[in-house]
């Protein structure tokens, strides 16, 4: 028996912020599997704080500790193209993580029990693919300005998309994996989302409940695609 106990509300796969009826929650990826549907509420998503580099930490120290008590423990390091997928447990069924790129620490205890722990960045689907679930949801969803104004950005080629880790700010995952000596197991996955509300604060400004680029005036949403999260204007 496997359970997911995900400490966060969200979906790793969704459209955040002021576009209501842009997220896809019916694609093939982890995030059905692991993680709830999708609320697309803006605070949901921020529920997990900034664990992700104490848990890192701890991952670090693992290895050093577990050996000190006689358990066996296996260290990878594992760093994965954008196009290339992988199953990180067996609670992944058929869906895959992608441009993984972090440490996966497996622990056998003496009593038959086991933790499998990755610390690190990874995708529910390749970028090509997120874009393309972005665009099927504005589809199916005209009814406001904003929304036909970014599936018409989208079409045109004028949308402008941004890595938020490559401004500086801070992204992660952990997905952690504990196998019990009665053949039960639980599954946790946790996204660090304190730099994607760090650079909402900075950049964005939400009127009448749309949000917009502070500095532009325009339209802007903020997407996210497992532990990454993308800027969009136009």
């Amino acid at each position: 028996m496997i359970a997911s106990t995900s400490g966060i509300s969200s979906s790793s796969v969704a459209m955040l912020f002021g576009t209501s009826g842009a997220s896809s929650t019916d694609s093939s990826s982890a995030a059905t599997t692991i993680l709830s549907i999708a609320t697309g509420h803006t605070d949901d998503v921020f529920k997990a704080g900034n664990a992700i580099g104490k848990i890192i930490e701890i991952t670090q120290r693992m290895k050093q500790d577990a050996e000190a008590a006689g358990e066996k423990v296996e260290v990878e390091e594992i760093k994965l193209p954008n196009d290339t997928g992988r199953s990180l447990s067996e609670f992944d069924g058929d869906s895959q993580w992608f441009a993984l790129n972090g440490t996966f620490t497996k622990t056998q205890y003496g009593n038959g029990e086991s933790t499998e722990t990755f610390a690190g960045v990874g995708q529910v689907m390749t970028d090509a693919a997120y874009r393309q679930s972005t665009i099927d949801g504005l589809k199916q969803d005209q009814s406001t300005l904003r929304n036909k104004t970014m599936l018409a950005a989208f079409q045109n080629g004028t949308i402008q998309e941004t890595d938020i880790s490559e401004l500086g700010f801070s992204e992660g995952m952990t997905m952690t994996l504990n196998r019990y000596s009665d053949g039960h197991a639980e599954v946790n996955v946790q996204f660090d989302n304190s730099g994607a509300q760090q650079f909402r604060e900075q950049h964005t400004e939400s009127r009448d409940g749309v949000l917009y680029d502070k500095e532009t005036g325009k339209f802007a949403a903020i997407g996210q695609n497992g532990s990454k999260f993308i800027y969009f204007t136009w």
